[in-house]
């Protein structure tokens, strides 16, 4: 986790697609992956996260790759 210099809204990062641009720390990442995970077990102290909640989510990726 990290806490990002120029945040951006849930409304906006739910627009995101595959492929969009976004810079949350001052250099520019590419989205590669835009996903939804949904809760079926829960441990004891989860919080406010009830069974069936889906969370959506997107990774970022920056700089060079290397690909064997």
């Amino acid at each position: 986790m990290f806490e990002p210099e120029c945040p951006i809204s849930a409304a906006d990062a739910a627009t995101k697609q595959v492929g969009d641009r976004i810079n949350l720390t001052g250099e520019d990442v590419r989205i590669t992956v835009r996903s939804s995970s949904r809760v079926y077990h829960i441990e004891q102290g989860a919080g406010s996260v009830e069974l069936g909640d889906v969370a959506n989510y997107f990774n970022a990726q920056a700089g060079m790759t290397c690909r064997s």
